[in-house]
């Protein structure tokens, strides 16, 4: 679990194009495919990690707006 955390935040954080976020993505779900993960918690994760990355960025874009 904790690597699939590492690898999704990763994409989500990086400047990636989105092409290369494509990339990224299918090779995480191949990995979870070869081991037997479920997919559905692949996918419970990424709502989870994403949500978090969109509320930094807010709250970041929220304090530039006070500054």
């Amino acid at each position: 679990m904790a690597a699939f955390c590492f690898h999704i935040t990763r994409i989500h954080s990086l400047h990636l194009n989105p092409d290369k976020k494509q990339i990224e993505w299918e090779i995480i779900q191949s990995i979870t495919k070869n081991n037997n993960f479920p997919q559905e918690l692949l996918l419970k994760l990424t709502q989870q990690i994403l949500h978090k990355v969109n509320n930094k960025e807010s709250s970041k874009n929220d304090k530039k707006n006070l500054d």
